[in-house]
């Protein structure tokens, strides 16, 4: 393969101006959904029942991120209806 046909390699510019940290941080934040009160409720409440089921599942309250090669990796995927 020539050079002509490598991907060039990146290159940092010393003389940019640094990142305004506070800056960077405001425009991620408007990157993030904005939920309402209620909609958050109905969230976090799916959430605790599947690990409510997860810990009932592997019989462990120390739960860390599963491997999915694990023979008892539960993968969850909800598809039924939110009841009230």
């Amino acid at each position: 393969m020539s050079e002509d046909e490598m991907t060039p390699r990146p290159t940092i510019d010393l003389e940019s101006p640094l990142a305004d940290e506070k800056q960077r941080q405001k425009e991620f934040m408007k990157l993030i959904p904005k939920y309402s009160r209620i909609d958050y409720g109905k969230m976090y409440y799916v959430m605790k029942k599947f690990r409510n089921r997860q810990r009932l599942l592997l019989d462990t309250n120390d739960i860390r991120d599963p491997d999915p090669f694990v023979p008892a990796y539960v993968f969850y995927c909800f598809t039924g209806k939110l009841e009230e």
